[in-house]
């Protein structure tokens, strides 16, 4: 090589070779990749088989009509009937439906994939951007533990899907600014060809349409438009342009919160914070310091915490209001110096904070004011500091204090999967859950209800009482906790009891379905039938898909003397749910009993099949025998 070969290599820019190409891609990427793919699984091992939590059932899915219904894509979208508009968010959930039913499985494996395909995004959004340490900032994004009750609990697939197109849509927007500078430059510049127009928006358009896909998934992610000016400040000084660009965003996040405040609050009579604007003020501090604390130091987190008591007359719930003011203050007085990175970094987090702050309230907020699901876009920045200053520490380092930090580097990584995996396995089933998060909170009455119905379930009732009775004293005033003692009171013969709480369920929420439904129970069984079909009524009323009313209320009728309405209201459960044993065998028995031997044939046939189908063996047998003696015409069936 010549002299002056030599001597143009050495002041040339530097570019790293890239020796190792798999399909146009550089092997450590790959490999890179690999890395996180792996150890995601690994941490979240414990919870891919991990039963439905909570929400899981009565909102969002197993429980949901609108999951199950064959029209309920139309219904998610264009009907005011789900609890959120998250359209995007639930159409998955009703296309897996279709997929796995009840089995948890498929839905964790789909949120721990969209939450890989999320650190992979965070990676290529900071290598676009060179800040260094993209590659440890992904890899500590996918094992923090905080992000744990966003991935392991099915029901917040609402911010993995949101957060995802919400990365898509920087990732996008910053390729439309890039081509849109070479343009610019290029028309400055006869020396090169400007790209055209249209593929220059295209990216736009692509970034915009993501954005709008992250807001009909969850909105939270509101606060992206913010977040798109500040990156291109990142990159650049802000012009009038970019402000333009930014205003459609604006737009979308404005029209799409109001709508979703709107879902949320149409209908609903249900407080959830009785709080002052000097004790949202004072909360809004508080929440920063503690989000920032569990994002540095990940221990002690709880599916549940601690309701806040905030009183403004306590010096001390200053303080962390008036840290926030100082330490904005100081960044940004030194921006133009030391604290730029910082500021960026600061910025970022309070603003992604923005929508769990408390000045407006989030159903949630009514159980505790913080929560690890909240904190999952507001954790990237802090990483991406963290991962940032490290690496820069570890590019100039040398000898010991190298090899310290890749020590240090690996040691961390190691941690954050070992507690991903343990608080991971926390999710594997609800009784696990609620028991780990009364070991630290032992006042919430919210998982003292939750665990009593997760041991009621499972047949351990006096347990199950237990925690339903403290629940009961923690706050009186919760009309799930009473409908739940009242169930539980029947079935033990508590009658006198059990019809006081629910009637004092009635009183805190007029409109609550399960309280009608087990008062025309237990009216039933003392013979006031009328009092019985009243209030099977009033429950279907407020709820009409409510099938053990729906059956109830058919039992109670025919017990009447009105079969034929009884009839009714079992063939009517049975178009919602076909699957729906007691009506069928309970439709079975009034033909029969009405004396419509064939259809009665007919419709046990039906029940049989889906009691073996469903295990429920005595059922099935007292089937079979009344089967195998009425009807001499057919074979002997056969025991499966």
């Amino acid at each position: 090589m010549s002299k002056r070969k030599k001597s143009f290599d050495k002041h040339a820019p530097q570019i790293r070779s890239k020796p190792f190409v798999l399909s146009g891609l550089p092997l450590g990427v790959l490999i890179g990749a690999a890395i996180i793919v792996v150890a995601a699984f690994l941490a979240y091992f414990p919870s891919l088989s991990g039963d439905f939590i909570w929400d899981d059932k009565d909102l969002y899915l197993t429980e949901n009509p609108i999951i199950k219904a064959p029209d309920g894509l139309f219904r998610f979208w264009c009907t005011t009937e789900p609890f959120d508009y998250y359209p995007v968010s639930n159409t998955t959930l009703w296309i897996e439906w279709r997929l796995w039913e009840m089995n948890s499985t498929g839905y964790h494996i789909t949120n721990l994939i969209l939450h890989i395909a999320e650190a992979l995004l965070i990676w290529i959004i900071l290598r676009k951007l060179s800040i260094p340490g993209g590659f440890l900032a992904a890899v500590i994004f996918a094992l923090h533990p905080v992000n744990v009750e966003s991935v392991a609990w099915i029901s917040q697939r609402k911010d993995m899907l949101a957060v995802l197109f919400f990365l898509l849509s920087i990732l996008w927007y910053m390729k439309f600014d890039e081509l849109a500078r070479l343009r610019l430059a290029a028309k400055q510049s006869t020396a090169h060809c400007p790209p055209s127009t249209a593929h220059c928006f295209s990216w736009y358009w692509l970034s915009f349409s993501a954005f709008v896909f992250a807001m009909l998934s969850k909105g939270s992610v509101a606060i992206q438009p913010v977040l798109l000016l500040g990156i291109v400040l990142w990159l650049r000084p802000l012009t009038r342009r970019d402000l333009l660009r930014i205003v459609p965003f604006f737009a979308v996040a404005v029209a799409l919160t109001v709508v979703n405040v709107w879902f949320q609050r149409h209908g609903s009579e249900v407080i959830i914070r009785s709080a002052d604007f000097a004790q949202r003020l004072l909360g809004a501090g508080g929440v920063v310091w503690f989000y920032l604390y569990k994002a540095i130091l990940p221990l002690n987190l709880l599916f549940i915490y601690p309701q806040w008591h905030i009183e403004p007359g306590n010096p001390l719930w200053w303080m962390p209001l008036l840290a926030v003011l100082v330490v904005t203050a100081l960044l940004w007085r030194y921006r133009k110096n030391w604290s730029r990175p910082l500021l960026f970094a600061w910025g970022f987090f309070c603003i992604a904070l923005l929508p769990a702050l408390g000045f407006t309230d989030v159903y949630f907020m009514k159980y505790s004011l913080v929560s690890d699901h909240y904190q999952h876009i507001a954790l990237i920045p802090v990483i991406v500091l963290i991962s940032a200053g490290f690496s820069l520490w570890h590019y100039g380092a040398h000898g010991m204090a190298y090899r310290t930090a890749t020590a240090l580097a690996a040691a961390t990584v190691g941690i954050l999967l070992f507690l991903t995996c343990l608080q991971s396995g926390l999710y594997s089933d609800e009784i696990t859950l609620y028991k780990a998060t009364l070991e630290k909170n032992p006042n919430s009455w919210m998982a003292h209800n939750n665990l009593g119905s997760a041991l009621w379930k499972q047949g351990f009732q006096q347990e199950a009482l237990d925690h339903f009775e403290r629940s009961f004293k923690l706050n009186p005033n919760y009309p799930q906790v009473h409908d739940n003692l009242g169930a539980a009171l029947l079935h033990t013969d508590r009658r006198q009891e059990a019809i006081a709480h629910l009637e004092e369920a009635l009183k805190l929420k007029s409109d609550d379905p399960e309280a009608h439904y087990l008062l025309g129970n237990a009216a039933r069984e003392d013979g006031r039938l009328q009092d019985a079909i009243d209030n099977f009524q009033k429950a279907l009323s407020v709820k009409p898909d409510y099938l053990e009313a729906l059956n109830n209320l058919g039992l109670a009728l025919f017990q009447s003397g009105r079969p034929q309405e009884a009839i009714e209201r079992y063939q009517a459960a049975l178009a919602m749910d076909p699957d729906f044993l007691e009506a069928e065998y309970n439709l079975a028995k009034a033909y029969k009993e009405t004396g419509r031997s064939s259809l009665a044939i007919d419709h046990f046939k039906k029940a049989l099949v889906l009691a073996r189908s469903q295990g429920q063996t005595a059922v099935a047998d007292n089937i079979e025998n009344w089967l195998n003696s009425s009807d001499p015409h057919s074979t002997r069936i056969p025991r499966q």
